[in-house]
């Protein structure tokens, strides 16, 4: 037979085990809450830029649309420095299912000593994006970074 002592051990171990996991899992749950949910949808890169394609859920009222941006980077220095991120479309634009991209092209900016005629130099991606399974491709975005 188990003992009384030994009853109240094993009651206060077990109690203890589910208010450890009560308070993981509300850490779990309000971490999640928080952070909103993202996917990456495509990348590309050449020798010194990357463009980085990332959907973002939207928040309430909008969990079926997604907000797209578009990330560049320059490498140097033996990694890759995010120059800027930008939004492709409007916010909660696309649809979170279905959005991914049907193209995606990079051009990076060679570095000439003496340009002629003088400019200023940017990197530049096009992209088109999937409206849906039945609607198709988008028209094409355009952004460009100045490195």
């Amino acid at each position: 037979m188990i003992s009384t002592a030994t009853r109240r051990v094993t009651a206060a171990a077990a109690a203890i085990i589910v208010a450890c996991l009560i308070g993981a899992a509300a850490t779990v749950s309000a971490y999640g809450a928080s952070q909103p949910q993202r996917r990456q949808i495509s990348v590309t890169a050449l020798t010194h830029f990357k463009v980085v394609l990332t959907a973002t859920r939207g928040g309430p009222g909008h969990r079926l649309q997604a907000t797209v941006t578009a990330n560049g980077y320059r490498y140097a220095d033996g990694h890759w420095a995010l120059i800027a991120a930008k939004r492709v479309g409007p916010v909660n634009g696309w649809e979170w299912f279905s959005v991914d991209a049907c193209s995606l092209t990079v051009t990076q900016f060679k570095d000439n000593a003496q340009p002629s005629p003088p400019f200023i130099p940017f990197d530049s991606m096009k992209v088109s994006l999937l409206l849906g399974p039945a609607l198709g491709c988008s028209t094409t975005y355009s952004q460009r970074w100045t490195p």
